[in-house]
């Protein structure tokens, strides 16, 4: 199954999808939209390796795009067409704006599954389960989350690692700065200009597995948080919700999904094929074997 070329669209495209998406959706499901389009929008962020990104020759890739591609085939075999798989570029801070919009179908990301963005989307089987740490540089000394009171730590605006760093700034004396992406963030960091960087620790490590100098930082070993990664969909459509979670538990017994893991999580990854190292853990194990 070969994919379209990505492309970003800006915001006045987003908006008139809005429109049309509105009129359509009133009269059809989702996977009627689908079939009648004959072609599905899978969202994909280009900066979440290893669930997410481009490869070498500017294809989409990654964990959360295996596990999409199995949902598509579901998807083909449920409307009865051969679709054309479209991917989408979405900025972390536009993935509300997209999929309710109905720019996209799928959502193929590093996407938390949290009771905020529920109200938003719906959210399939939970695929990963990711815990929240903060990076530090090795030079500063910091060995512990409680030795960066009253110090800056950055995050990536409009993600669930913003809404943590808010809920917690008083009480760990943070003073919270936000970044545009995670580029920004870590060129805060490597500056200086933060004493912390805040994140999901698996994308806290691939960022580092793509930069020059990992060994001169250190993950700190307090978990703040865990929460779930699933695949979105828009709310309110069971039918294409039940064909999305059918692949996953299909993937997970014939164990494609434990392969893409060890692929993704466990081999090396572009451009400088460093692998994460990053085992299954156990909380994961524990939500694969629940609805496998």
């Amino acid at each position: 199954m070969s994919f379209l070329r990505p492309a970003p669209l800006g915001r006045p495209a987003v908006l008139l999808m809005t429109a049309l998406g509105c009129v359509a959706a009133s009269a059809q499901t989702v996977l009627q939209q689908i079939a009648a389009r004959g072609q599905i929008n899978l969202g994909y962020r280009v900066d979440a390796s290893p669930f997410s990104f481009r490869d070498g020759q500017g294809r989409p890739a990654g964990y959360m795009l295996d596990l999409c591609q199995s949902a598509v085939e579901r998807v083909q075999a449920a409307t009865g067409k051969v679709l054309r798989v479209n991917p989408v570029e979405v900025a972390a801070d536009q993935v509300v704006r997209y999929l309710q919009a109905g720019t996209v179908d799928l959502l193929c990301s590093a996407t938390s599954d949290t009771p905020e963005r529920r109200h938003a989307m719906a959210f399939s089987h939970t695929v990963f389960v990711a815990q929240m740490r903060v990076l530090v540089r090795s030079s500063d000394g910091i060995g512990h989350v409680d030795q960066l009171r009253d110090q800056s730590v950055v995050v990536v605006g409009r993600t669930t690692a913003d809404t943590l760093a808010t809920q917690r700034a008083a009480e760990r004396g943070w003073k919270v700065a936000r970044a545009l992406d995670p580029l920004a963030a870590m060129g805060q960091l490597e500056l200086g200009w933060a004493k912390g960087y805040l994140r999901d620790d698996v994308l806290l490590l691939t960022q580092l597995s793509q930069g020059r100098n990992p060994e001169a930082y250190t993950l700190l070993p307090q978990v703040l948080a865990s929460e779930p990664i699933a695949i979105a969909v828009r709310p309110g459509d069971p039918q294409l919700l039940k064909t999305v979670n059918d692949a996953l538990v299909q993937a997970n017994r014939s164990g494609l999904l434990e392969a893409s893991y060890q692929r993704w999580f466990m081999g090396p990854l572009p451009p400088f094929s460093r692998s994460i190292n990053l085992p299954m853990s156990p909380a994961l194990k524990d939500e694969l074997a629940r609805w496998r």
